[in-house]
């Protein structure tokens, strides 16, 4: 059996090759990760670097590193679009004023999904925003 090249692999993820099966048998996650730590990459490390992450089978954490293929890793992270914090803005206001909790509280509880969002929004509008409420409106009769 062919022993896993992390360098190579690592080549393979810039210029958007996909990993072989001799890869994705004999993938061996801390070299890739030790060759990452050598070229400065510590911040990927670190978010890969957990217990969740090498319970996975090696061929699903080799292809987890496909999602680098053909980009540079120092690439810098994308902003949130103002329509999503916006809108998670207002999901902690709602648990805020629901709950009557704190702003670390309500993020935490966001974060930790402890509480379901469409509960919130459903008892926000009936105690705060009644005039939102659509009632069914009951079918009419056709005359014959």
């Amino acid at each position: 059996m062919a022993k896993f090249d992390a360098f190579t692999f690592l080549a393979n993820r810039k210029r958007g090759i996909e990993p072989t099966p001799e890869d994705l048998d004999t993938f061996d996650p801390f070299m890739t990760q030790m060759v990452l730590s050598m070229k400065g990459y510590h911040n990927i490390i670190d978010r890969l670097n957990t217990k969740e992450f090498f319970d996975l089978p090696k061929s699903i954490q080799c292809m987890a590193y496909t999602s680098f293929d053909g980009y540079s890793l120092y690439a810098p992270w994308k902003k949130a679009k103002a329509g999503k914090k916006n809108k998670k803005d207002d999901d902690i206001h709602m648990i805020m004023k629901i709950y009557d909790l704190s702003r670390s509280e309500a993020e935490s509880c966001i974060q930790f999904n402890t509480v379901d969002m469409d509960e919130v929004t459903e008892l926000y509008c009936k105690i705060y925003e009644p005039e939102k409420i659509n009632f069914r409106k009951s079918r009419k009769k056709k005359d014959k």
